[in-house]
């Protein structure tokens, strides 16, 4: 069976326009006075239907308006009429829960301190009605809970995403920005949808950097993850799995840069441990890889299974820096390159942030510090965080 499109989840879709003119359906067919005594003459087609021929050559000969394009790139966000601007410190949830057709949401110049205070999930588009070719460009959303709890802990008591984004068609995040975060950048839609998130900075994110769990056809690219504890997940909760992706669905990550970082983890036998590149599923789509370079710096809490990349991934130019003891314990697809020198890594990282008018800040150390202990939660200010978008 189908799965439904993810943008219509937890809403009802608005119904349409009732019809104003004739009932064609209950139009009655009378057959005309002059012909009614004459043998073997064609019946005369009555006014309704008439009404409809004339309604489908119109519509024929004068096809609605095509929407905008897809958007690509910066200059194509701007382009468009339709633009919201979002600026300033933001202590609450930014919403746009109806987002319209062919929309541009820029905050560019906004930064959102809302995450692990007042809700965990500070920017959220088209929950109710997601619209056609969404562009959200910038936006800088920073934690505010201590970095040193534990996974678990932030799990529990923080899990929320610094984006969370739902469009039709093909929709476009570009510049985004978050730190200290449980999940970064949730996508969401449905089959024939594409999500592409570009220049996208992404760091200390203590779950996935990009949580893709609805499989939604798309591509990363030209960002930096630097520090994840999991890179992509297309892995559906299992009390919501979807259908499989549709035959040749993938998603791509092209010019991206991922560090899985060990963080403070109640599981890992020396208190800090890191998850894997790919946390995939049979739903997924097929992973596409150009490129691009990955850092891993040790064996997963896991164990050693989920260093192997998913079936039928295709790579093309593509290194995996590895600091573990040994040679890397997993398989890997032909085009991937792996290499035992972090200045690999801390070259293209640089180059990135430089590139992209961040500071090339000190790389972040191997492992965390003494991780915090699990504590009974609080709420600062005296407000609950949402739990749920």
């Amino acid at each position: 069976m189908p799965r439904r499109p993810r943008h219509l989840a937890g809403s009802v879709a608005a119904s349409a326009p009732a019809a104003t003119g004739p009932a064609v359906g209950r139009a009655r067919r009378q057959r005309p006075r002059h012909a009614a005594t004459r043998a073997g003459r064609r019946r005369a087609l009555p006014l309704s239907g008439l009404l409809l021929l004339v309604a489908v050559a119109a519509s024929a000969s004068n096809p609605p308006a095509p929407a905008l394009a897809a958007p690509a790139s910066l200059a194509d966000c701007l382009a468009r009429g339709g633009r919201t601007q979002v600026s300033g410190i933001l202590r609450q949830a930014w919403r746009a829960d109806r987002t319209p057709d062919d929309h541009t949401y820029d905050l560019r110049r906004a930064t959102s301190i809302a995450y692990g205070r007042s809700s965990n999930y500070p920017l959220l588009f088209g929950k109710a009605r997601a619209g056609t070719n969404l562009c959200v460009l910038g936006g800088h959303v920073i934690g505010q809970q201590s970095r040193a709890l534990t996974y678990q802990a932030v799990y529990t008591r923080y899990n929320g995403d610094g984006m969370w984004v739902q469009g039709r068609g093909s929709y476009l995040v570009r510049g985004f920005r978050a730190e200290n975060v449980e999940d970064g950048i949730s996508l969401q839609g449905g089959d024939g949808d594409f999500a592409v998130v570009s220049g996208a900075y992404l760091s200390y994110v203590r779950d996935d950097c990009i949580e893709n769990d609805h499989i939604v056809g798309g591509r990363v690219e030209d960002s930096l993850f630097d520090g994840c504890f999991m890179g992509i997940s297309e892995r559906p909760d299992a009390d919501a799995p979807p259908s499989r992706a549709p035959a040749g669905e993938t998603f791509t990550l092209d010019r991206t840069l991922i560090r899985i970082a060990p963080q403070a983890n109640e599981r890992a036998a020396d208190g800090a441990g890191n998850g894997q590149l790919f946390k995939w599923s049979d739903a997924a789509n097929r992973l596409v890889l150009r490129d691009s370079v990955f850092l891993v710096e040790e064996v997963p809490i896991r164990g050693y299974t989920p260093l192997a990349f998913p079936a039928g991934t295709s790579a093309q130019n593509v290194t995996l820096v590895w600091l573990g003891a040994g040679a890397y314990p997993g398989p890997l697809p032909r085009g991937v390159t792996v290499v035992r020198n972090r200045a690999v890594w801390d070259t293209a990282r640089a180059n990135w942030l430089v590139g992209h008018g961040y500071a090339a800040a000190r790389p972040a150390p191997t492992r965390p510090a003494t991780p915090q202990p699990s504590a009974k939660p609080t709420q600062a200010h005296g407000c609950k965080p949402d739990t749920h978008p």
